[in-house]
């Protein structure tokens, strides 16, 4: 890991109560994988869900319906299955993004998940910063590819598609958000390393 990555970057007006960082989640990190950073995602997780925000849950949801999938990446960032990181604002947690390196056959791919900025903090570039962070993790570990799922009728692609993603693939109405309202999985994927042959 570079010391680049592993330090505190800042992001947005410096030197101000406004300045958010970015921060390398977990081991070698700047920020623990504690219950005090569970709380944290599960509070950004359940705003950003209740805003409407394409994240696995559609409003109204309920915390507790957020805990599971908490959990879930937090187990992965302990064992260092995954590395994160977050976006942070004096102390807290305003964004957050992940990536899972594949094993044995994928070994040389990863899969970016769970990428979410606070409602009151969007329009501001900092998902930008984050996939920035995110995706320089991934050519740091070696990888030479990450995919990531974009919920379709929201704009996600063309976001992605701007940070050099290219779709791949559709799920069509892979995803239920409501009766009537089945949206698809779009499949994208960025070359981050050079591939070996």
């Amino acid at each position: 890991m570079s010391e680049e990555l592993s330090e505190v970057t800042e992001v947005g007006p410096a030197a101000t109560e406004e300045a958010v960082q970015v921060r390398r989640v977990g081991p070698g990190g700047s920020m623990a994988s504690d219950n005090a950073f569970a709380v944290a995602l599960l509070t950004l997780w359940h705003r950003v869900s209740e805003a409407g925000g394409a994240v696995g849950f559609v409003p109204p949801v309920d915390r507790s319906d957020v805990g599971p999938a908490v959990a879930v990446v937090i187990d992965g960032l302990r064992s260092g299955r995954a590395s994160a990181f977050a976006l942070t604002s004096k102390r807290n947690v305003i964004g957050f993004a992940m990536i899972t390196p594949g094993v044995r056959t994928q070994a040389h791919i990863g899969a970016i998940t769970s990428v979410m900025v606070d409602p009151a903090h969007q329009g501001k570039g900092l998902g930008v910063s984050l996939m920035e962070a995110i995706v320089g993790l991934a050519a740091e570990l070696g990888l030479e590819q990450v995919s990531i799922g974009a919920r379709g009728g929201v704009g996600l692609e063309k976001f992605y598609a701007a940070m050099g993603f290219v779709e791949v693939g559709r799920l069509p109405g892979w995803i239920r958000v409501g009766p009537g309202d089945d949206r698809d999985e779009i499949l994208m994927v960025k070359q981050v390393g050079a591939r070996v042959r």
